[in-house]
């Protein structure tokens, strides 16, 4: 038996409106693989305004220059299905940088109480965790007032800035220099600067940033700090031996600075995968999920199955961008046969077709449905025969 692949995506672009005026941009919506039906985009909800015609399974549609930031926009089939949405997110002006002067002004670490880092962090053990780092006021320490940046559970860095923007640690042998931005830096600095100039991530363009690079032990520990921003990557290597190579990094994707400054990195759209969007049980043509006695004795999987027992499913894929998901398995009514959490907002669920004590569902239309838990969501279609 062939397997087909179905994708559905649905994307705005850009994904960060800057050519816009008193808040208001245009952007293009883009949708694949709708399924097997119609689709329309609606503005606002599910059953909002509509602002395209009936489709086909793959199109594109352009706005007007109307979008605001936060806007949602919905795709829908013909039974009012929500396939899958996104969300407008509108900065004018063109950069970050000429948002706010703080991009060229401000410190490589600003310090104030209550700004706020989010990063992605990446490792060899696993990928898509996120840390927060929080200014939590100041402590004394040897008579200097150090900022108390919260880096996640227990953990916290004792950070000051003296006056021509140098930034020192407190740690176990006292007060040290952690970073020198004057030209020429200090070489006594942890962190050595070996670059700097304009930085572009995500979030945007930023005009002043400073790489650095650090050498401890075998570890080699690279990165950049962006004015006005903070540390906006880091990215550590094993240099030798046989486990040499990629170790873990950092990459920033929220931040919170004086009080006021939001930057964003906008929320990827929510895709679903079927391993096939027509399922033949009649004629036995899915797969067979039952488990082999000797899995069971090998401890590969719970229970086994008699031989020759034949129990209907296939596969479902979601890709949330590391957002916590929830993928349902649901009939033409929309009840809920089947439910699956999915760790990290990416993953591949078996859907069993079937019953307990293994009672093949009937034949008919159904639902393979995922939610994030930042309210994105998407759908497909399936077909048991």
């Amino acid at each position: 038996m062939s397997l087909l692949l179905a994708l559905l995506s649905f994307t705005i672009d850009p994904p960060l409106i800057t050519d816009c005026a008193e808040g208001l941009g245009q952007a293009t919506l883009t949708w694949h693989d709708a399924g097997m039906e119609r689709a329309q985009v609606r503005i606002g909800a599910p059953d909002g305004s509509p602002m395209t015609g009936w489709e086909g399974a793959d199109g594109s549609a352009s706005t007007g220059r109307w979008v605001a930031d936060g806007m949602a926009f919905y795709l829908v089939n013909e039974d009012g299905y929500r396939l899958a949405n996104v969300t407008a997110h509108v900065a004018c002006g063109s950069t970050p940088s000429e948002v706010d002067p703080i991009f060229t002004t401000g410190s490589y670490l600003p310090l104030r109480p209550g700004n706020e880092w989010t990063y992605r962090v990446d490792s060899r053990q696993f990928t898509g965790n996120f840390v927060t780092w929080m200014v939590d006021g100041s402590r004394e320490v040897g008579g200097r007032t150090y900022a108390v940046i919260r880096t996640g559970g227990n953990l916290e860095w004792l950070v000051r800035q003296d006056a021509d923007g140098r930034i020192f640690e407190s740690g176990p042998s006292g007060d040290r220099l952690f970073l020198d931005p004057t030209q020429p830096p200090d070489p006594s600095a942890v962190l050595q600067i070996n670059g700097r100039g304009a930085f572009t991530n995500a979030l945007g363009s930023f005009p002043d940033a400073i790489n650095y690079i650090r050498f401890d032990s075998l570890m080699v520990d690279t990165g950049t700090y962006v004015r006005g921003l903070g540390l906006a990557k880091t990215n550590n290597v094993l240099a030798t031996g046989s486990s040499g190579g990629f170790v873990e990094g950092m990459e920033l994707i929220q931040a919170r600075i004086e009080g006021r400054l939001i930057l964003r990195v906008p929320e990827p759209g929510l895709e679903v995968r079927v391993e096939s969007a027509l399922l033949d049980v009649t004629d036995k043509k899915v797969r067979n999920c039952a488990v082999p006695c000797y899995f069971a004795a090998c401890g590969l999987a719970p229970g086994s199955d008699p031989p020759n027992t034949w129990k209907p499913c296939f596969s479902a894929e979601v890709r949330a961008g590391g957002d916590s998901a929830v993928m349902t398995f649901e009939d033409s009514a929309g009840r809920v046969l089947r439910q699956f959490d999915v760790t990290g907002g990416n993953g591949t669920v078996s859907i069993p077709l079937y019953e307990e004590p293994n009672r093949p569902y009937p034949a008919g239309s159904y639902r393979v449905r995922a939610r994030g838990s930042k309210g994105a969501e998407g759908s497909m279609a399936v077909t048991i025969e």
